[in-house]
């Protein structure tokens, strides 16, 4: 029986097939990508759009920070009951 699993183990050995290296990812080679639109049609929008956008960004700011305020003072107040019962 050794001998059986011997020569099964040598017969397997030899039919394996060899290793394969695999094979190399290809290059990629850098494109640079032309502009479609000169550099003055690209260029920021209007000063009054920008000044409308900061605007509208100070406004969520500020909204926000009431909201945190708020939250804040509700909590303060939720621990006075707690500790006062």
């Amino acid at each position: 029986m050794k001998a059986e699993l011997e020569a099964l183990m040598a017969n397997a050995s030899k039919r394996a097939e060899p290793a394969t290296r695999p094979e190399p990812a290809p290059v990629v080679q850098e494109r640079r990508l032309e502009p479609s639109a000169p550099p003055a049609a690209r260029a920021d929008p209007a000063p009054e759009q920008a000044a409308e956008r900061a605007s509208m960004i100070l406004q969520a700011l500020a909204a926000n920070q009431t909201a945190q305020q708020s939250l804040n003072r509700a909590r303060r107040k939720l621990d006075e009951d707690l500790f006062a019962a």
